[in-house]
């Protein structure tokens, strides 16, 4: 769609903008589907590898930035190469259970993966599940409706004309 959005609009003589979103990374987030919003992550860096392919950059400035974060994180200490979807081979010390690399600090009840046996709270053992599959819930801490946005800065990427004007 990028390819043809900036096709159609160069016959343009005045010039055009052109906004492209990568609103599915947010949907799948407030899900708490990591997955699906890697996956979609990597369509928006084709479509952004599409437009610098496709414009001249002495004609053509081009921003990249995202409005703001989740409350993804990174978790553990994963080894190089590992598959960032999948699960520890070490265990939680406090609950002897596995845990994956990414989780999120809030979630709805998808997400929120406990249960109580003999009035303990169980986190649930994600090894159990599929945490590659597109429908895989990410542990979450706190529950709520869906996962919430997050505090962490965003970062804003430029490249062409006019990127040093202040």
């Amino acid at each position: 769609m990028t390819e043809k959005a900036i096709e159609v609009l160069s016959n343009n003589p005045k010039g055009y903008i052109l906004v492209v979103e990568g609103g599915l990374i947010d949907y799948a987030h407030h899900r708490g589907h990591a997955r699906k919003a890697l996956d979609e992550t990597v369509a928006f860096s084709d479509a952004i590898e599409t437009a610098l392919k496709k414009t001249n950059s002495r004609k053509t400035l081009i921003i990249v930035t995202s409005d703001h974060a989740h409350s993804m994180v990174f978790s553990g200490y994963a080894s190089r190469g590992r598959n960032i979807l999948g699960t520890f081979a070490q265990k939680s010390e406090i609950d002897n259970t596995s845990y994956t690399s990414l989780l999120y600090g809030t979630g709805g009840p998808n997400n929120y993966q406990y249960s109580i046996v003999n009035n303990t709270v169980l986190r649930l053992n994600p090894i159990m599940n599929d945490t590659k599959s597109f429908d895989y819930s990410q542990q979450a801490a706190v529950l709520t409706d869906e996962v919430t946005h997050g505090g962490s800065d965003v970062l804003v990427y430029a490249k062409g004309k006019h990127i040093y004007l202040k």
